[in-house]
């Protein structure tokens, strides 16, 4: 009659009326794949078959990347009979709610992150991304078990220009370590010409005594 009889998520064999169709949900890890055109169809760098190419997105400063991500994820069992009133099976689920979703979130999170950041904080980037998709499915069933994203990538001009930075970070680094270490060379020059001029007028004045001294017993013996 089309009316949901009940659900049942032990395992084992069980009964049911020979009337009765069977629906499926699997409410195992399951995981959602989206990488580079080179490898959809063809098995992703994880092994396995992909679920869609990879993802464009846009950062805070309106720069285009690439996302390669990969979504592990869980139906809820207390929430199959709803899933199965909105979805009717586990593909419609997946292409209708879950594979729709990942896309969306995944391209609006990185407008929060400047490009410095999406090249340098992955972590954040991941995790943002895996907060977003817990409150988009809280309501529908759905637990968000991992997020991994593997990789970010940006067009030629922006790569090499990162890397320019880099290295420039690197020669200012330099450079400051050893001004750093001339300044302290420096010091300590100043340091020892200081003790070397005290030690001088300590020997001058020892010496000053030690002649006054020795005029006077000249001046004392001459009369």
């Amino acid at each position: 009659t089309g009316n949901i009889v009940g659900y049942e998520t032990a395992s084992g064999l069980h009964w049911k009326a020979p009337w009765v169709d069977t629906v499926t949900f699997d409410v195992r890890n399951q995981r959602a794949v989206f990488v580079t055109e080179q490898q959809f169809g063809e098995g992703d760098n994880i092994g396995g078959s992909a679920d869609g190419p990879q993802i464009t997105v846009q950062d805070a400063e309106g720069v285009t990347a690439n996302i390669d991500i990969a979504i592990r994820y869980s139906l809820d069992p207390d929430a199959v009979i709803d899933i199965y009133s909105a979805y009717y099976n586990e593909d419609f689920l997946r292409t209708r709610l879950i594979f729709n979703d990942i896309r969306s979130v995944v391209r609006s999170v990185p407008g929060s992150f400047t490009t410095i950041e999406m090249l340098t904080d992955r972590d954040s980037v991941q995790e943002a991304i895996l907060a977003a998709l817990e409150r988009r499915w809280a309501d529908d069933g759905i637990i968000v078990e991992d997020v991994a994203l593997q990789e970010i990538r940006y067009g030629d001009q922006v790569t090499a220009a990162y890397a320019a930075a880099q290295e420039a970070q690197i020669n200012v680094q330099t450079e400051q370590a050893k001004l750093a270490a001339a300044k302290v060379s420096a010091q300590q020059k100043v340091v020892q010409a200081q003790a070397e001029a005290d030690a001088n007028a300590i020997l001058n004045a020892s010496l000053t005594d030690a002649i006054q001294q020795q005029r006077r017993l000249v001046r004392a013996l001459q009369d």
